[in-house]
């Protein structure tokens, strides 16, 4: 029968448990899945962002000095309205996949075309180097993932805005003149003795509320007795712990010493005026400040008497509960402040010193990368290794670098470290403020490098696929050739992408040509194509597409849309007819050893469409005499299809069906001939764009709700 009761018992236990957790483990609080999507998508959003702002940083910092590649960009041979019509820096977005945030600055110099021979060859059997080499690639691979893991802490010298940055000032002196201040701020001692000062600061308020009342306390009772010779250090000590314990007392609280029996009258009266009966209040007195002997014969008469007075008795222990616990909060109050500053300086310490330790592992992984760059003579070549080697040379250091280098290689800044001085770190910060400049060349290096990797890796992703990218060999002609088999523009991705033929001055066609038909066909995206195909033969080396020949081009200049300036009374026909009228007189310019390449899209729109046709014709009339410009127009006038009656241009459309009428499939392949379906049938010409307005709404609607 017990056993049975027991069981029961522990049955009903168990019950009472699991209704006491069922709250905290309801369903009902459970994230449900559309939460946790959401919370997903801003962890991600919040992770991209990150990214974006080291970019931003490490694009900064890398232009802050100069680099290898500024000659380049001297001899470049585009203009910043090319730069611009091609969107070169989108292009670096979507084909560049390096691993470290300073590598979107190093495709981007890589990115400046140049008609350097030996340059672009160089660069091409770095890439390919990558490419076959397994082993090359994955050890830079590597050594790049050992930098991009601590650069955040080392960008963060950058950030005027970092909250970290700005919490470190107080660590520092400045009451001083500057040249004493950066001495003492390059010190660890001073540094080690600023920060004792700063944690007496913050511990003010609950060492003057508990420990040092005690003390003060002990000291004044001595002077007052006229025994201050015979005051003790245990005695202090013990004052500096009992004081907080007596400050809680009750007793004390109520009645303090020396005027008990005057504020216990006091409280008698108030209560007789009240109504109150004092009897318990009494017994309440005599308890608290009586003798033991004195308490028990109080106790005993009024117990004997009969105590009545429960009102008296219940407003003295209220008011003997109300001082200790207002006393209480008091305390609690100031110490509370207290510890929540020294935790707060805590952890600004210990969010300096992880800092600090990724700044150690950064500047150790450079000097990883170092060794690595050096031991492969595949990567020798880079323009940027000379500069890697005098910056991590530490015979070429400063001292403020050396002395960096010797906080960060101690103890303390291992990963299994737990013990540390804060000097040290305020030493490492200030250090690291006033050398920062130094890496700079070494991270230029990385984005060298990193430019590299990202290029091969573009490669080797694209090996199987349709679309994919191919080394661009160059030839020697006395006119200019451009011959790429499929050729395709990475805006649209490799999945997606229509890829085309290019066959100019070569396979007997002409080095000019004419894509005909309405806007929104298509014309744009292939010589948008073409423009960044020969690009990235004159600076990365590759080429969207399967294989790739071409000459030397000395100027490439597109006009696609030249913006009108409403400010200075320049209208869109305008700015378009000078943006041309500078073409043409650079393209006069143009030799056997001066190729050019000039693409158009839209010439002179804005205007009539009769004038549009004449200039455009007027325009092809004149480049026909020369012999090295390689000229591409695209228009939606019919007039400069003539231009093509003396084989000197050749007409090209990009396909539009209408399998049923009114409704359109654009099939983006070049075919030959001029778009005639779009110069005779009007009819079908007005339903085509009809149909393309309700398209572009449609796309426009689809990417605002998927934004």
């Amino acid at each position: 029968m017990k056993n049975g009761f027991l069981g029961h018992k522990k049955i009903v236990t168990c019950i009472v448990f699991i209704g006491l957790l069922l709250p905290s483990i309801s369903f009902a609080n459970q994230p449900s899945a559309q939460e946790l999507a959401a919370l997903q998508q801003l962890f991600e959003q919040m992770q991209a962002e990150q990214k974006s702002h080291c970019r931003l940083l490490a694009t900064t910092l890398l232009e802050s000095k100069p680099s290898v590649f500024d000659q380049l960009s001297k001899k470049s041979i585009i203009s910043a309205n090319e730069w611009h019509e091609l969107q070169l820096k989108d292009l670096v977005s979507v084909c560049g996949q390096p691993e470290t945030a300073f590598g979107y600055k190093g495709l981007e110099w890589l990115l400046i075309p140049t008609n350097d021979h030996p340059e672009i060859i160089r660069r091409q059997t770095m890439i390919k180097s990558l490419v076959e080499d397994e082993k090359l690639f994955f050890d830079l691979q590597k050594s790049l993932q050992d930098i991009e893991v601590s650069q955040a802490s080392v960008l963060m010298y950058w950030d005027k805005q970092d909250q970290l940055m700005q919490k470190f000032a107080q660590f520092y002196y400045s009451i001083l003149p500057a040249p004493a201040n950066n001495q003492l701020n390059k010190s660890p001692f001073w540094l080690n003795v600023g920060a004792g000062i700063s944690c007496y600061t913050h511990m003010g308020d609950l060492a003057q509320s508990l420990f040092l009342s005690g003390a003060s306390t002990y000291l004044m009772n001595k002077t007052m007795e006229g025994s201050l010779r015979n005051a003790s250090l245990w005695g202090l000590s013990k004052a500096m712990f009992h004081e907080p314990i007596r400050e809680l007392d009750p007793r004390k609280n109520l009645f303090a010493e020396g005027d008990a029996e005057a504020k216990c009258h006091a409280c008698e009266q108030v209560m007789k005026k009240g109504g109150m009966d004092v009897t318990g209040f009494n017994f309440l007195r005599a308890n608290l400040l009586g003798s033991a002997g004195d308490r028990v014969h109080i106790t005993r008469k009024l117990i004997g008497n009969g105590i009545t007075g429960y009102e008296g008795l219940a407003a003295g222990i209220a008011l003997a509960v109300g001082w200790a616990a207002l006393r209480l909060y008091t305390t609690y109050y100031y110490g509370w402040r207290a510890i929540s500053a020294v935790k707060t300086y805590c952890a600004d310490i210990f969010m300096l010193r992880a800092s600090l330790k990724e700044v150690a592992t950064f500047i150790r992984a450079l000097e990883s990368f170092e060794k690595s760059i050096g031991s492969h003579p595949a990567l020798a070549s880079a323009k940027a290794k000379q500069y890697l080697h005098q910056t991590m040379n530490k015979k070429n250091w400063t001292a403020e670098l050396k002395q960096l280098n010797d906080i960060l290689d101690s103890p303390m800044f291992n990963k299994d470290s737990k013990l540390f001085l804060p000097g040290q770190l305020f030493a490492a910060h200030s250090l690291m403020q006033q050398v920062k400049g130094e890496l700079v060349p070494a991270m230029q290096a990385v984005a060298e490098f990193d430019a590299y990797l990202s290029l091969a890796k573009l490669c080797k992703e694209h090996e199987d696929v349709n679309n994919g990218f191919t080394f661009v060999e160059f030839v020697q002609h006395d006119t200019p050739i451009i011959d790429i088999d499929n050729v395709w523009t990475p805006f649209v991705g490799a999945q997606k992408a229509v890829n085309n033929p290019v066959k100019i001055g070569t396979d007997n066609k002409p080095i000019r040509m004419i894509i005909t038909g309405p806007n929104g066909g298509g014309k744009s995206i292939y010589f948008t194509a073409i423009g960044q195909a020969v690009l990235m033969a004159h600076s990365w080396g590759i080429v969207p597409g399967k294989r790739a020949r071409m000459t030397f081009f000395n100027q490439i200049r597109t006009s696609f849309a030249p913006q009108e300036d409403k400010l200075h009374g320049v209208s869109k026909f305008m700015a378009q007819k000078r943006h041309i009228s500078g073409i043409q007189r650079l393209i006069k310019t143009s030799g056997i050893d001066n190729k050019m390449l000039v693409l158009l899209d839209e010439p002179y729109d804005g205007t009539t469409e009769h004038l549009m046709a004449e200039r455009v014709y007027d325009f092809g009339m004149t480049v026909k005499q020369l012999p090295h410009v390689v000229v591409g127009i695209a228009t939606h006038v019919q007039k400069p299809i003539e231009l093509a009656n003396d084989g000197s241009f050749v007409n090209y459309h990009v396909g539009i069906e209408e399998p049923m009428r009114g409704a359109f499939t654009r099939t983006f392949k070049l075919e030959e001939g001029p778009a005639h379906w779009w110069f005779n049938d009007q009819a079908r010409g007005g339903r085509y764009q009809d149909w393309l307005d309700v398209y572009m709404q449609r796309n426009a609607l689809v990417k605002a709700q998927s934004a």
